[in-house]
């Protein structure tokens, strides 16, 4: 049902890549890489990015895996504890892709924190540098990079895109002046 509601969307070349985000305790492991073949499998014709968070999935196999069955492989910007997947700069499919959640240690897996606890980070000017020249190098191997900030909270994720933007394209964007209100960095 969800990709007979989906398909149109691409098919239309509106939509970028579908985004198959695991948890932190999806290793790379026999199982999980036939899991994951399954899934592409009955995906077809719609490009795939697989956001994994385990340090597990950081080599050559896991890479190899993802470029024969056609997947992106996600670089995900998220708390660094033990076992989880360091930034990545693969290019494993046609789409690369780059998901910024925010570095708020204290609430990551924090079983009392909410969404909102969980997801409350500013990235600094200094933190956003090495990602905007990760996907300038992203784009030399893929047909297309996205970057999504996930950093949502009180509109964060806004503040961060647009700094990240005029970091790529290495010139001023247009900011809405409420938005310089509430975040004065801009």
């Amino acid at each position: 049902d969800f990709l007979a509601r989906v398909r149109p969307i691409f098919e239309r070349g509106l939509g970028g890549a579908l985004l198959a985000q695991f948890p932190h305790s999806f290793h790379f492991t026999e199982e999980n890489a036939e899991y994951l073949a399954d899934l592409i499998d009955r995906i077809a014709g719609i490009p795939v990015v697989v956001e994994v968070r385990h340090q597990s999935w950081d080599n050559e196999e896991a890479f190899g895996l993802l470029r024969n069955i056609g997947a992106g492989i996600c670089s995900v910007d998220q708390p660094r504890f033990r076992g989880s997947l360091k930034p990545l700069e693969q290019a494993t499919g046609e789409v690369a892709y780059i998901r910024l959640h925010g570095r708020n240690y204290k609430t990551w897996f924090s079983k009392t924190a909410g969404r909102d606890e969980r997801y409350d980070y500013l990235y600094k000017e200094e933190e956003l540098e090495p990602w905007a020249e990760r996907a300038g190098r992203l784009a030399e191997k893929s047909k297309e990079v996205y970057a999504i900030a996930n950093n949502h909270f009180r509109g964060q994720e806004v503040c961060n895109a647009l700094m990240l933007t005029s970091m790529v394209e290495k010139k001023r964007v247009r900011v809405p002046a409420r938005l310089v209100e509430n975040f004065p960095v801009l």
